[in-house]
């Protein structure tokens, strides 16, 4: 097991084309894959009509202070808001409220899908809700092998909920297979990441420079 830290983008990108076919590639979402967190934006969706989402008064501001203290139990927060309003509207809710700024890391996400076209596995693994990661996913156009994210049960959470410790644990209770290579930005991302045979800890999308740059122009092609 290797960690790379900060690698530019053209070692990023050289890291994925690496993976053969038919490996696996695991990756967190919100810093990661794109810019912003679209599970607080369920949080602030919900804040801004609590009748929609039927959950009662919703403290955005409270809930952002909850991240620096209780960063597991905001997570689960986040997926809880969604109990009482069916998915397809949740969605719409969300859609309205995900800032214009909301973008792919292009370069990124531009080799994942060139991985996949050559039979790589690609994963997104998230702390936000399932349906927020398949919103984002939608938002930029792309469709990973599968995705993993905060999932209710008919009571509470569906467990290991995949925060911190809890993303392998989530990947081994579903049976997947060993990872050639996982992708994060945060501590919440290193057990990820250390579970592969190679991790990266990448710099957050909206501060990476070239988050515009296409895989072909970061390859010099």
């Amino acid at each position: 097991m290797a960690i790379v830290h900060h690698p530019d983008p053209r070692t990023i990108v050289a890291l994925i084309d690496a993976v053969p076919a038919g490996g696996t590639i695991a990756t967190d979402c919100d810093g990661t894959v794109w810019t912003g967190d679209i599970g607080d934006d369920v949080v602030l969706a919900a804040a801004q009509d609590p009748d929609r989402f039927g959950c009662g008064p919703v403290d955005f501001e409270a809930y952002v202070a909850r991240l620096k203290t209780d960063y597991e139990g905001a997570c689960l927060f986040a997926c809880e808001v969604l109990r009482h309003i069916s998915p397809d509207d949740a969605a719409d809710a969300l859609r309205a409220v995900v800032p214009t700024t909301f973008a792919a890391r292009r370069y990124f996400v531009e080799a994942l899908q060139q991985a996949m076209a050559r039979g790589v596995a690609v994963w997104f693994v998230s702390a936000s809700p399932l349906l927020a990661v398949e919103v984002g996913a939608g938002i930029i156009r792309v469709t990973p092998t599968g995705m993993i994210g905060i999932e209710l049960a008919s009571e509470g959470i569906r467990a290991p909920w995949p925060i911190g410790e809890g993303k392998p644990a989530a990947w081994r209770a579903r049976g997947m297979p060993s990872l050639d290579l996982a992708f994060g930005d945060s501590e919440w991302d290193v057990p990820l990441i250390e579970s592969a045979a190679t991790g990266v800890m990448l710099v957050r999308a909206e501060h990476d420079a070239d988050v515009a740059r296409s895989a072909a122009d970061v390859r010099g092609r």
